[in-house]
Protein backbone atom coordinates (compact mmCIF):
# COMPACT_ATOMS: atom_id res chain seq x y z
CA UNK A 1 0.00 0.00 0.00
CA UNK A 2 0.72 3.42 -0.65
CA UNK A 3 1.13 6.16 1.85
CA UNK A 4 -1.26 8.92 2.36
CA UNK A 5 -0.15 12.31 1.76
CA UNK A 6 -1.69 15.79 2.99
CA UNK A 7 -2.90 17.62 0.58
CA UNK A 8 -0.27 20.23 -0.61
CA UNK A 9 2.41 18.27 0.68
CA UNK A 10 4.00 18.60 -2.39
CA UNK A 11 3.96 22.76 -2.59
CA UNK A 12 5.28 23.02 0.45
CA UNK A 13 8.04 20.63 0.36
CA UNK A 14 9.18 22.85 -2.62
CA UNK A 15 8.87 26.25 -0.53
CA UNK A 16 11.28 24.17 2.09
CA UNK A 17 13.51 23.28 -1.11
CA UNK A 18 13.70 26.53 -2.90
CA UNK A 19 14.23 28.53 0.45
CA UNK A 20 17.32 26.75 1.61
CA UNK A 21 18.85 25.99 -2.10
CA UNK A 22 22.18 27.78 -2.92
CA UNK A 23 22.83 28.67 0.45
CA UNK A 24 25.92 27.44 3.04
CA UNK A 25 25.01 25.21 5.81
CA UNK A 26 24.71 26.32 9.29
CA UNK A 27 27.85 27.20 11.46
CA UNK A 28 29.63 25.45 8.62
CA UNK A 29 29.02 22.29 9.77
CA UNK A 30 29.69 18.81 8.09
CA UNK A 31 26.96 18.19 5.66
CA UNK A 32 24.21 16.18 7.69
CA UNK A 33 23.42 13.51 5.55
CA UNK A 34 19.52 11.25 6.34
CA UNK A 35 19.05 7.30 5.39
CA UNK A 36 16.13 5.39 5.65
CA UNK A 37 16.38 2.70 8.41
CA UNK A 38 15.26 -0.16 5.46
CA UNK A 39 18.22 0.82 3.34
CA UNK A 40 16.02 1.80 0.80
CA UNK A 41 16.72 5.55 0.42
CA UNK A 42 20.23 7.11 -1.15
CA UNK A 43 21.61 10.05 1.75
CA UNK A 44 19.34 13.02 1.42
CA UNK A 45 19.93 16.35 2.86
CA UNK A 46 17.65 18.04 6.29
CA UNK A 47 15.73 19.85 3.38
CA UNK A 48 14.82 17.14 1.23
CA UNK A 49 13.49 14.89 4.07
CA UNK A 50 11.86 17.27 6.83
CA UNK A 51 8.11 17.19 5.29
CA UNK A 52 7.99 13.74 3.50
CA UNK A 53 7.47 11.82 6.80
CA UNK A 54 8.38 8.38 6.51
CA UNK A 55 10.91 7.07 3.74
CA UNK A 56 10.17 6.23 0.64
CA UNK A 57 10.51 2.66 1.35
CA UNK A 58 8.40 2.77 4.67
CA UNK A 59 11.40 3.32 6.92
CA UNK A 60 12.15 6.22 9.63
CA UNK A 61 14.30 8.89 8.36
CA UNK A 62 17.65 8.76 10.69
CA UNK A 63 21.15 10.95 10.45
CA UNK A 64 24.09 8.97 8.38
CA UNK A 65 25.92 9.79 11.76
CA UNK A 66 24.99 11.15 15.00
CA UNK A 67 27.27 14.74 15.46
CA UNK A 68 30.12 14.39 18.21
CA UNK A 69 29.43 17.38 20.95
CA UNK A 70 32.19 18.03 22.83
CA UNK A 71 32.35 18.42 27.20
CA UNK A 72 33.22 21.71 26.63
CA UNK A 73 30.42 22.66 24.08
CA UNK A 74 27.96 21.55 26.29
CA UNK A 75 29.06 23.07 29.31
CA UNK A 76 29.23 26.11 27.03
CA UNK A 77 25.50 25.75 26.21
CA UNK A 78 23.70 25.44 30.05
CA UNK A 79 22.73 28.70 30.47
CA UNK A 80 21.68 29.66 27.28
CA UNK A 81 18.13 30.42 26.50
CA UNK A 82 15.67 27.60 25.11
CA UNK A 83 15.66 28.86 21.74
CA UNK A 84 19.07 29.26 21.34
CA UNK A 85 19.92 25.89 22.86
CA UNK A 86 17.09 24.48 20.15
CA UNK A 87 19.35 26.94 17.27
CA UNK A 88 22.79 24.95 18.47
CA UNK A 89 21.24 21.58 18.95
CA UNK A 90 19.17 21.76 15.43
CA UNK A 91 21.86 23.49 14.21
CA UNK A 92 24.02 20.35 13.94
CA UNK A 93 21.08 18.30 11.92
CA UNK A 94 19.50 21.06 9.92
CA UNK A 95 23.07 21.53 7.82
CA UNK A 96 21.42 22.64 4.74
CA UNK A 97 19.38 25.43 6.41
CA UNK A 98 21.48 28.57 6.61
CA UNK A 99 22.38 29.79 10.22
CA UNK A 100 20.52 33.07 10.26
CA UNK A 101 17.43 31.27 8.74
CA UNK A 102 17.71 28.38 11.00
CA UNK A 103 17.95 30.89 14.33
CA UNK A 104 14.90 32.94 12.86
CA UNK A 105 12.66 30.03 12.71
CA UNK A 106 14.14 28.32 16.29
CA UNK A 107 13.23 31.97 17.65
CA UNK A 108 10.01 32.48 16.64
CA UNK A 109 9.41 28.77 17.64
CA UNK A 110 10.12 28.95 20.97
Amino acid sequence: GGRQRQPGHRAHRGLAVRTVQGHAPARGAPDMKYISTRGGMAPQPFSDILLEGLAPDGGLAVPEQLPQISAETLESWRGLPYADLAFEVLSRFATDIPAEDLRRLTHAAY
